[in-house]
Protein backbone atom coordinates (compact mmCIF):
# COMPACT_ATOMS: atom_id res chain seq x y z
CA UNK A 1 0.00 0.00 0.00
CA UNK A 2 1.40 3.54 -1.15
CA UNK A 3 1.84 6.22 1.41
CA UNK A 4 -0.80 8.42 -0.62
CA UNK A 5 -3.45 5.48 -0.48
CA UNK A 6 -2.66 5.06 2.95
CA UNK A 7 -3.16 8.87 4.12
CA UNK A 8 -6.39 8.93 1.62
CA UNK A 9 -7.73 5.95 3.85
CA UNK A 10 -7.19 7.68 6.88
CA UNK A 11 -8.52 10.87 5.52
CA UNK A 12 -11.93 8.82 4.59
CA UNK A 13 -11.97 7.70 8.22
CA UNK A 14 -11.65 10.50 9.89
CA UNK A 15 -14.71 12.66 7.95
CA UNK A 16 -16.60 9.35 8.60
CA UNK A 17 -15.99 10.30 12.72
CA UNK A 18 -17.02 13.56 11.79
CA UNK A 19 -20.23 12.24 10.19
CA UNK A 20 -22.13 13.35 13.27
CA UNK A 21 -21.55 16.93 13.20
CA UNK A 22 -23.28 16.81 9.28
CA UNK A 23 -26.75 16.16 11.48
CA UNK A 24 -27.98 19.78 12.16
CA UNK A 25 -29.72 19.23 15.64
CA UNK A 26 -27.00 17.15 16.82
CA UNK A 27 -24.50 19.86 16.35
CA UNK A 28 -26.81 22.52 17.99
CA UNK A 29 -26.43 20.05 21.38
CA UNK A 30 -23.08 19.88 20.65
CA UNK A 31 -22.05 23.68 20.57
CA UNK A 32 -24.92 24.53 23.28
CA UNK A 33 -23.54 21.81 25.54
CA UNK A 34 -19.94 22.88 25.01
CA UNK A 35 -20.72 26.45 26.44
CA UNK A 36 -22.58 25.03 29.13
CA UNK A 37 -20.20 22.95 30.55
CA UNK A 38 -17.39 25.58 29.77
CA UNK A 39 -19.28 27.61 32.14
CA UNK A 40 -20.10 24.99 35.03
CA UNK A 41 -16.27 24.56 35.23
CA UNK A 42 -16.10 28.62 35.45
CA UNK A 43 -18.33 28.20 38.62
CA UNK A 44 -16.99 25.52 40.65
CA UNK A 45 -13.21 27.83 40.41
CA UNK A 46 -15.73 30.72 41.52
CA UNK A 47 -17.52 28.62 44.37
CA UNK A 48 -13.99 27.14 45.69
CA UNK A 49 -12.85 30.07 45.85
CA UNK A 50 -15.23 32.01 47.00
CA UNK A 51 -16.15 29.08 50.06
CA UNK A 52 -12.32 28.87 50.56
CA UNK A 53 -12.24 33.05 51.44
CA UNK A 54 -15.30 32.89 53.52
CA UNK A 55 -13.91 29.64 56.03
CA UNK A 56 -10.73 29.19 55.37
CA UNK A 57 -11.37 25.17 55.89
CA UNK A 58 -10.29 22.79 53.58
CA UNK A 59 -13.51 20.52 55.19
CA UNK A 60 -15.91 23.01 53.35
CA UNK A 61 -14.66 22.42 50.21
CA UNK A 62 -15.01 18.56 50.55
CA UNK A 63 -18.81 19.40 51.94
CA UNK A 64 -19.56 21.79 48.53
CA UNK A 65 -18.22 18.68 46.52
CA UNK A 66 -21.10 15.94 48.47
CA UNK A 67 -23.36 18.84 48.06
CA UNK A 68 -22.89 18.62 44.01
CA UNK A 69 -22.99 14.69 44.06
CA UNK A 70 -25.68 13.77 46.44
CA UNK A 71 -28.68 14.96 44.86
CA UNK A 72 -27.77 13.12 41.89
CA UNK A 73 -27.52 9.55 43.99
CA UNK A 74 -31.03 10.57 44.81
CA UNK A 75 -32.92 12.26 41.65
CA UNK A 76 -30.99 10.90 38.69
CA UNK A 77 -33.54 7.94 38.00
CA UNK A 78 -36.56 10.85 38.46
CA UNK A 79 -34.48 12.66 35.97
CA UNK A 80 -34.74 9.67 34.01
CA UNK A 81 -38.24 8.60 34.10
CA UNK A 82 -39.33 12.60 33.02
CA UNK A 83 -37.22 12.56 30.14
CA UNK A 84 -39.55 9.16 29.10
CA UNK A 85 -42.50 10.91 30.02
CA UNK A 86 -42.30 14.17 28.74
CA UNK A 87 -40.52 15.90 25.26
CA UNK A 88 -37.09 15.72 26.22
CA UNK A 89 -36.47 19.15 24.29
CA UNK A 90 -38.86 21.30 26.26
CA UNK A 91 -37.91 19.63 29.08
CA UNK A 92 -34.04 20.56 28.94
CA UNK A 93 -34.90 23.97 27.98
CA UNK A 94 -37.17 24.31 31.34
CA UNK A 95 -33.94 22.84 33.19
CA UNK A 96 -31.31 25.32 31.56
CA UNK A 97 -34.19 27.85 32.30
CA UNK A 98 -34.15 27.31 36.20
CA UNK A 99 -30.80 26.50 36.76
CA UNK A 100 -29.98 30.24 35.06
CA UNK A 101 -31.93 31.60 37.42
CA UNK A 102 -30.16 29.35 40.35
CA UNK A 103 -27.02 30.05 39.06
CA UNK A 104 -27.89 34.20 39.11
CA UNK A 105 -28.79 33.73 42.57
CA UNK A 106 -24.63 33.28 43.66
CA UNK A 107 -24.34 37.09 42.98
CA UNK A 108 -25.73 37.53 46.42
CA UNK A 109 -23.53 35.36 48.47
CA UNK A 110 -20.61 37.96 48.59
CA UNK A 111 -23.19 40.54 50.24
CA UNK A 112 -24.61 38.10 52.65
CA UNK A 113 -24.07 39.84 56.47
CA UNK A 114 -22.16 37.06 58.03
CA UNK A 115 -19.71 34.25 56.29
CA UNK A 116 -21.87 31.55 57.97
CA UNK A 117 -25.49 32.80 55.87
CA UNK A 118 -23.50 33.01 52.95
CA UNK A 119 -21.90 29.28 52.90
CA UNK A 120 -25.32 28.20 54.05
CA UNK A 121 -26.60 30.34 51.14
CA UNK A 122 -24.26 28.86 48.38
CA UNK A 123 -24.44 24.97 49.27
CA UNK A 124 -28.56 25.37 49.15
CA UNK A 125 -28.50 26.85 45.80
CA UNK A 126 -25.97 24.09 44.57
CA UNK A 127 -28.00 21.60 45.97
CA UNK A 128 -30.73 23.21 43.47
CA UNK A 129 -28.33 23.24 40.91
CA UNK A 130 -27.89 20.10 41.22
CA UNK A 131 -31.47 18.86 41.14
CA UNK A 132 -32.36 20.41 38.26
CA UNK A 133 -28.96 19.17 37.00
CA UNK A 134 -29.94 15.64 37.61
CA UNK A 135 -33.55 16.20 35.62
CA UNK A 136 -31.76 17.48 32.38
CA UNK A 137 -28.60 15.10 32.41
CA UNK A 138 -30.88 12.02 31.25
CA UNK A 139 -32.50 13.77 28.76
CA UNK A 140 -29.27 15.04 27.48
CA UNK A 141 -28.16 11.44 26.86
CA UNK A 142 -31.11 10.13 25.99
CA UNK A 143 -31.56 12.39 22.63
CA UNK A 144 -28.10 11.46 20.91
CA UNK A 145 -29.07 8.27 19.86
CA UNK A 146 -32.16 9.83 17.98
CA UNK A 147 -29.79 13.05 16.73
CA UNK A 148 -27.52 10.78 14.66
CA UNK A 149 -27.13 7.99 12.49
CA UNK A 150 -26.42 4.90 14.30
CA UNK A 151 -23.37 4.05 13.10
CA UNK A 152 -22.19 7.50 14.11
CA UNK A 153 -22.97 7.06 17.43
CA UNK A 154 -20.10 6.16 18.90
CA UNK A 155 -18.18 9.32 16.93
CA UNK A 156 -20.97 11.28 18.26
CA UNK A 157 -20.52 10.58 22.40
CA UNK A 158 -16.50 10.68 21.71
CA UNK A 159 -17.17 14.21 20.45
CA UNK A 160 -19.57 14.65 23.05
CA UNK A 161 -16.68 13.73 25.23
CA UNK A 162 -14.03 15.71 23.65
CA UNK A 163 -16.11 18.79 24.47
CA UNK A 164 -16.67 18.34 28.17
CA UNK A 165 -12.68 17.34 28.94
CA UNK A 166 -11.90 20.50 26.34
CA UNK A 167 -13.96 22.67 29.39
CA UNK A 168 -12.48 20.88 31.90
CA UNK A 169 -8.60 22.28 30.91
CA UNK A 170 -10.10 25.26 29.57
CA UNK A 171 -13.17 26.46 32.01
CA UNK A 172 -11.14 26.86 35.18
CA UNK A 173 -8.36 28.87 33.14
CA UNK A 174 -10.64 30.91 31.76
CA UNK A 175 -13.08 31.37 35.49
CA UNK A 176 -9.20 32.11 36.70
CA UNK A 177 -9.30 35.40 34.31
CA UNK A 178 -12.25 36.07 34.66
CA UNK A 179 -12.02 36.40 38.63
CA UNK A 180 -9.18 38.64 38.12
CA UNK A 181 -10.97 41.17 36.14
CA UNK A 182 -13.94 41.63 37.80
CA UNK A 183 -13.92 38.76 41.10
CA UNK A 184 -16.31 35.74 41.65
CA UNK A 185 -20.02 37.70 40.43
CA UNK A 186 -18.04 38.05 37.24
CA UNK A 187 -17.65 34.20 36.93
CA UNK A 188 -21.28 33.60 38.39
CA UNK A 189 -22.60 36.05 35.80
CA UNK A 190 -20.87 34.00 33.01
CA UNK A 191 -22.07 31.11 33.96
CA UNK A 192 -25.70 32.23 34.11
CA UNK A 193 -25.62 33.42 30.73
CA UNK A 194 -24.10 29.78 29.35
CA UNK A 195 -27.32 28.25 30.74
CA UNK A 196 -29.27 30.52 28.59
CA UNK A 197 -27.03 30.29 25.58
CA UNK A 198 -27.71 26.34 26.05
CA UNK A 199 -31.23 27.08 26.20
CA UNK A 200 -31.17 29.08 22.83
CA UNK A 201 -29.51 26.53 21.09
CA UNK A 202 -31.72 23.64 22.62
CA UNK A 203 -34.73 26.14 21.17
CA UNK A 204 -33.51 25.83 17.68
CA UNK A 205 -33.32 22.10 17.18
CA UNK A 206 -35.86 19.53 16.34
CA UNK A 207 -36.05 16.56 17.78
CA UNK A 208 -38.72 13.31 16.64
CA UNK A 209 -40.06 12.15 20.19
CA UNK A 210 -41.36 7.96 20.29
CA UNK A 211 -44.38 7.53 21.08
CA UNK A 212 -45.22 7.55 24.54
CA UNK A 213 -48.79 5.40 25.20
CA UNK A 214 -50.31 5.43 28.70
CA UNK A 215 -46.91 6.68 30.52
CA UNK A 216 -48.21 9.81 32.16
CA UNK A 217 -50.82 7.29 33.69
CA UNK A 218 -48.56 5.06 35.43
CA UNK A 219 -46.65 5.95 38.65
CA UNK A 220 -43.27 6.86 39.15
CA UNK A 221 -42.30 3.29 40.12
CA UNK A 222 -43.73 1.44 37.82
CA UNK A 223 -41.72 3.90 35.04
CA UNK A 224 -38.51 2.61 37.04
CA UNK A 225 -39.46 -0.88 36.84
CA UNK A 226 -39.87 -0.99 33.79
CA UNK A 227 -36.35 1.14 32.89
CA UNK A 228 -35.00 -1.88 35.47
CA UNK A 229 -36.87 -4.51 33.36
CA UNK A 230 -34.74 -4.00 30.29
CA UNK A 231 -31.63 -3.81 31.93
CA UNK A 232 -32.20 -7.14 34.42
CA UNK A 233 -32.65 -9.18 30.75
CA UNK A 234 -29.20 -7.54 29.01
CA UNK A 235 -26.20 -8.49 30.66
CA UNK A 236 -24.21 -6.21 28.31
CA UNK A 237 -26.16 -3.29 30.20
CA UNK A 238 -25.26 -4.45 33.16
CA UNK A 239 -21.96 -4.20 32.77
CA UNK A 240 -21.38 -0.90 30.98
CA UNK A 241 -23.62 0.54 34.22
CA UNK A 242 -21.62 -0.99 36.95
CA UNK A 243 -18.23 -0.70 34.92
CA UNK A 244 -18.40 2.81 34.82
CA UNK A 245 -19.25 2.93 37.92
CA UNK A 246 -15.91 1.48 38.85
CA UNK A 247 -14.34 3.72 37.09
CA UNK A 248 -15.93 6.66 38.77
CA UNK A 249 -15.32 5.05 42.09
CA UNK A 250 -11.49 5.03 41.80
CA UNK A 251 -11.35 8.26 40.15
CA UNK A 252 -13.33 9.99 42.84
CA UNK A 253 -10.75 8.47 45.34
CA UNK A 254 -8.10 9.50 43.38
CA UNK A 255 -9.07 13.02 43.62
CA UNK A 256 -10.06 12.91 47.39
CA UNK A 257 -6.15 11.74 47.91
CA UNK A 258 -4.74 13.98 45.54
CA UNK A 259 -3.49 16.28 47.24
CA UNK A 260 -1.93 14.10 50.19
CA UNK A 261 -0.49 11.95 47.27
CA UNK A 262 1.25 14.95 45.86
CA UNK A 263 2.89 16.05 49.39
CA UNK A 264 3.80 12.85 50.81
CA UNK A 265 4.80 9.97 48.36
CA UNK A 266 5.90 12.35 45.49
CA UNK A 267 7.46 14.88 47.90
CA UNK A 268 5.86 17.78 45.05
CA UNK A 269 4.56 21.03 46.28
CA UNK A 270 0.49 21.18 46.38
CA UNK A 271 0.85 23.40 43.04
CA UNK A 272 1.64 20.58 40.75
CA UNK A 273 -1.96 19.15 40.97
CA UNK A 274 -3.32 21.59 38.16
CA UNK A 275 -0.63 20.04 35.83
CA UNK A 276 -2.02 16.41 36.73
CA UNK A 277 -5.43 17.37 36.53
CA UNK A 278 -4.62 18.79 32.96
CA UNK A 279 -2.86 15.44 32.26
CA UNK A 280 -5.78 13.86 32.98
CA UNK A 281 -7.76 15.44 30.40
CA UNK A 282 -5.09 15.08 27.96
CA UNK A 283 -5.49 11.84 28.21
CA UNK A 284 -9.17 11.76 27.66
CA UNK A 285 -8.51 13.79 24.68
CA UNK A 286 -6.12 11.70 23.22
CA UNK A 287 -8.06 8.38 24.24
CA UNK A 288 -11.15 9.33 22.83
CA UNK A 289 -11.32 8.73 19.30
CA UNK A 290 -9.23 5.28 19.88
CA UNK A 291 -12.35 4.45 21.45
CA UNK A 292 -14.47 5.57 18.65
CA UNK A 293 -12.27 3.65 16.18
CA UNK A 294 -12.37 0.51 18.11
CA UNK A 295 -15.79 0.29 19.47
CA UNK A 296 -17.69 -1.19 16.19
CA UNK A 297 -14.42 -3.13 15.54
CA UNK A 298 -14.10 -5.46 18.83
CA UNK A 299 -18.16 -4.64 20.83
CA UNK A 300 -18.82 -2.97 24.10
CA UNK A 301 -18.17 -5.99 26.41
CA UNK A 302 -14.03 -6.72 25.38
CA UNK A 303 -13.41 -3.25 25.26
CA UNK A 304 -15.18 -2.02 28.70
CA UNK A 305 -13.79 -5.21 30.38
CA UNK A 306 -10.18 -4.23 29.44
CA UNK A 307 -10.30 -0.25 30.09
CA UNK A 308 -11.84 -1.25 33.76
CA UNK A 309 -9.24 -3.75 34.29
CA UNK A 310 -6.73 -1.52 32.87
CA UNK A 311 -7.47 1.67 34.99
CA UNK A 312 -7.40 -0.17 38.28
CA UNK A 313 -3.83 -1.60 37.33
CA UNK A 314 -3.14 1.85 36.56
CA UNK A 315 -4.51 3.28 40.05
CA UNK A 316 -2.39 0.50 41.86
CA UNK A 317 0.70 2.14 39.99
CA UNK A 318 -0.05 5.64 41.06
CA UNK A 319 -0.40 4.18 44.43
CA UNK A 320 3.03 2.47 44.41
CA UNK A 321 4.72 5.24 43.05
CA UNK A 322 7.34 7.56 44.43
CA UNK A 323 8.54 9.18 41.26
CA UNK A 324 6.44 11.99 39.84
CA UNK A 325 6.93 11.21 36.14
CA UNK A 326 5.95 7.74 36.48
CA UNK A 327 2.61 8.62 38.61
CA UNK A 328 2.13 11.84 35.86
CA UNK A 329 2.25 8.98 33.40
CA UNK A 330 -0.08 7.02 35.29
CA UNK A 331 -2.71 10.09 35.74
CA UNK A 332 -2.71 10.31 31.89
CA UNK A 333 -3.34 7.00 30.79
CA UNK A 334 -6.00 6.86 33.49
CA UNK A 335 -7.82 9.66 31.32
CA UNK A 336 -7.66 8.01 28.40
CA UNK A 337 -8.94 5.03 29.91
CA UNK A 338 -11.91 6.96 31.45
CA UNK A 339 -12.47 8.14 28.36
CA UNK A 340 -12.76 4.85 27.13
CA UNK A 341 -14.93 3.12 29.33
CA UNK A 342 -17.51 6.75 29.37
CA UNK A 343 -17.46 5.93 25.48
CA UNK A 344 -18.55 2.45 25.46
CA UNK A 345 -21.00 2.22 27.95
CA UNK A 346 -22.92 5.47 26.82
CA UNK A 347 -22.75 4.26 23.22
CA UNK A 348 -23.54 0.83 23.80
CA UNK A 349 -26.55 1.93 26.48
CA UNK A 350 -27.74 4.48 23.46
CA UNK A 351 -27.61 1.61 21.32
CA UNK A 352 -29.67 -1.23 22.95
CA UNK A 353 -32.27 0.87 25.16
CA UNK A 354 -35.52 0.82 23.41
CA UNK A 355 -36.58 3.98 22.44
CA UNK A 356 -39.43 4.50 24.58
CA UNK A 357 -37.23 4.22 28.07
CA UNK A 358 -33.73 5.55 27.01
CA UNK A 359 -34.40 8.10 29.34
CA UNK A 360 -34.81 5.91 32.36
CA UNK A 361 -31.96 3.44 31.44
CA UNK A 362 -29.23 6.65 31.05
CA UNK A 363 -30.86 7.86 34.58
CA UNK A 364 -30.18 4.71 35.91
CA UNK A 365 -26.68 4.31 34.52
CA UNK A 366 -26.03 8.08 36.01
CA UNK A 367 -27.15 7.50 39.29
CA UNK A 368 -25.02 4.35 39.36
CA UNK A 369 -22.48 6.24 38.54
CA UNK A 370 -22.73 8.52 41.46
CA UNK A 371 -22.99 6.14 43.78
CA UNK A 372 -19.77 4.68 42.51
CA UNK A 373 -18.63 8.49 43.04
CA UNK A 374 -19.92 8.41 46.78
CA UNK A 375 -17.95 5.40 47.23
CA UNK A 376 -14.60 6.72 46.10
CA UNK A 377 -14.96 9.75 48.11
CA UNK A 378 -15.62 7.10 51.17
CA UNK A 379 -12.85 5.52 50.27
CA UNK A 380 -10.15 8.38 49.88
CA UNK A 381 -11.70 10.23 52.81
CA UNK A 382 -11.56 7.46 55.31
CA UNK A 383 -8.79 4.72 54.24
CA UNK A 384 -6.32 6.67 54.59
CA UNK A 385 -6.52 6.97 58.76
CA UNK A 386 -6.25 3.03 58.06
CA UNK A 387 -3.95 2.16 55.68
CA UNK A 388 -2.13 5.52 54.63
CA UNK A 389 -2.66 7.31 51.15
CA UNK A 390 -0.56 4.96 48.86
CA UNK A 391 -1.62 2.03 50.33
CA UNK A 392 -5.20 3.12 49.89
CA UNK A 393 -5.12 3.81 46.37
CA UNK A 394 -3.18 0.79 45.70
CA UNK A 395 -6.02 -1.25 47.11
CA UNK A 396 -8.65 0.57 45.56
CA UNK A 397 -6.89 -0.06 41.98
CA UNK A 398 -6.54 -3.76 43.24
CA UNK A 399 -10.26 -4.05 43.83
CA UNK A 400 -11.01 -2.09 40.67
CA UNK A 401 -9.20 -4.48 38.55
CA UNK A 402 -10.66 -7.46 40.13
CA UNK A 403 -14.08 -6.07 40.35
CA UNK A 404 -13.63 -5.16 36.62
CA UNK A 405 -12.49 -8.04 35.34
CA UNK A 406 -15.52 -10.69 36.88
CA UNK A 407 -17.91 -7.54 35.57
CA UNK A 408 -17.00 -8.73 32.06
CA UNK A 409 -16.20 -12.44 32.66
CA UNK A 410 -19.88 -12.56 34.09
CA UNK A 411 -21.50 -10.22 31.39
CA UNK A 412 -19.48 -12.71 28.87
CA UNK A 413 -16.30 -11.25 27.12
CA UNK A 414 -16.46 -13.29 23.98
CA UNK A 415 -20.22 -12.11 23.20
CA UNK A 416 -20.34 -10.45 20.13
CA UNK A 417 -20.25 -6.71 19.22
CA UNK A 418 -23.67 -5.31 18.93
CA UNK A 419 -25.43 -5.39 15.84
CA UNK A 420 -24.86 -1.94 13.29
CA UNK A 421 -28.87 -0.87 12.88
CA UNK A 422 -30.96 2.10 12.41
CA UNK A 423 -32.91 2.94 15.12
Amino acid sequence: MSAATFLRGRLGEFRSKLGALGARDFRLLFVGQGFSQLGDWMNRVGLIVLVHNLTGQPAAIALLLFAQILPRAVLLPVGGVLADRWPKRQLMIVMDLVRAIIAAGFLLAPALPTPTLAVIYIYTLVVGLQIFTSLFNPARSAVVPALVPTPHLGAANAMIGIVAQAAMLIGPAIGGLVLLWSGVNGVFLVNASTFLISAAFLALMSLTEPPRGQARRKSVLVDLREGGAVVRTSRVLQACIAGFAFVGAANLCLQVTMVDLVSGPLHQKVEVLGPLLTLVGLGMLAGSWPTAWALPRFGPLPLLGASVVLLGLDTLVIGRSTSFALAAAGFAINGALTAAADITSETTIGRLAPPDRTGRIFGLHQWVLSLGHIAGIIAGGLLPYLFGVAATITLVGVAIAVMGLLNALRAGVSAPPYPITSR
